[in-house]
């Protein structure tokens, strides 16, 4: 079972928009801040798992939005690749933006009760009761 990490100045682990990010290697986030938390994999779903549905609710977003809402004008696997950056530490893409992280949350996360998922290098949290604090 893979643990992920996430350190920072804050004893809450949370961002302003209600998300905690983790990465899969410690040495990588570990001089972030001084407070450590952990996520551990039984408690994510896979990005992979949640793919079929992005994209088809993102399609159904196009669909009706188009013509009025610049972001609707990103392709399918473009969100897609977004919600899973390759490297979570050195940038985590759609998760560092509100839009997609906004409408991530508000047409897949919420509706199908998703609390966390792990990407490909770490994971993403929405609810801090489900995050430890580092002893």
């Amino acid at each position: 079972m893979v643990t992920y990490y996430r350190y920072t100045d804050s004893l809450n682990p949370m961002s302003d928009w209600g998300h905690a990010m983790f990465s899969d290697n410690q040495g990588k986030v570990i001089n972030y801040g001084s407070n450590g938390f952990t996520l551990d994999e039984s408690q994510c779903i896979s990005i992979y798992d949640l793919e079929g549905a992005i994209v088809s609710a993102w399609e159904e977003y196009q669909k009706e939005w188009a013509e009025y809402d610049e972001f609707a004008q990103f392709d399918a696997q473009y969100i897609f690749d977004s919600l899973n950056p390759c490297n979570i530490v050195e940038s985590a893409d759609g998760y560092d933006h509100d839009l997609t992280l906004t409408w991530f949350w508000d047409f897949i996360l919420s509706p199908m009760h998703i609390k966390a998922i792990f990407l490909t290098d770490g994971c993403i949290c929405f609810d801090a009761s489900m995050i430890k604090r580092i002893a």
